[in-house]
């Protein structure tokens, strides 16, 4: 069975306000702050910049994976727990994106996924309020404020895939464009506007060319 390596670049859009949270709000001053790393510029200054972690891209498309494993007529367990997940049944979706640890299972990924890069990004700092699922009423002291990207805001991500077979490059598409509809971080809506194969080789699968007839891949 033939298989193949490569490097995407993903360009999309928000639709709706996206957030992505982190610890430490009091040094933010907001209950859920966007997530931040620090890098160091050429002269040694420290600076923040806003990111979507790749970790957290990466568990939005291991579950719109789950959701459209069944269309390429693949096994995927609809967990991701390591308790719940089968030792007896080959899932698809652990193959491709690794397994959660558990005693007698370690799986690696077959897809690196890094942190997703934003443009000019401009935050939107809101006030919100929890509700109680059970009762579908505030619930006490739930008045929080949180930091969103706004909606027209552009990302930008790039996936490494090692020593894919056709039904898990399939797979990886299949779960891009599902990942549209469900969304990433807190609800936050993405519409992908450019795949982009940066290096190595993408062999014309029915779900491959159903993306380049619609203009995706490039």
């Amino acid at each position: 069975m033939n298989t193949y390596s490569f490097k995407l670049r993903i360009k999309a859009k928000t639709e709706s306000l996206l957030t992505v949270g982190m610890g430490k709000p009091i040094q933010f001053g907001v209950d859920v702050p966007f997530y931040r790393i620090y890098e160091v510029d050429s002269n040694g200054n420290s600076f923040q910049k806003t990111i979507i972690p790749g970790s957290t891209i990466k568990g939005a498309l291991r579950s719109s994976a789950i959701r459209v494993a069944w269309m390429l007529d693949l096994k995927a367990e609809p967990s991701i727990r390591p308790e719940e997940i089968s030792r007896e049944i080959k899932d698809a979706v652990v193959n491709l994106f690794g397994g959660p640890s558990s005693e007698g299972r370690d799986e690696s990924a077959k897809v690196i996924i890094h942190n997703a890069t934003i443009s000019f990004p401009k935050l939107i700092r809101r006030s919100r309020i929890r509700i109680d699922k059970k009762t579908l009423r505030v619930e006490e002291g739930a008045l929080f404020t949180e930091e969103s990207l706004p909606i027209n805001a552009i990302i930008s991500f790039e996936i490494e895939a090692i020593n894919l077979n056709e039904k898990e490059i399939d797979l990886l598409f299949l779960s891009l464009l599902e990942m549209m509809y469900n969304g990433i971080g807190r609800g936050g809506l993405l519409k992908i506007e450019e795949i982009k194969c940066l290096e190595g080789e993408i062999p014309d699968t029915e779900i491959v060319k159903l993306i380049k007839e619609g203009g995706l891949l490039g």
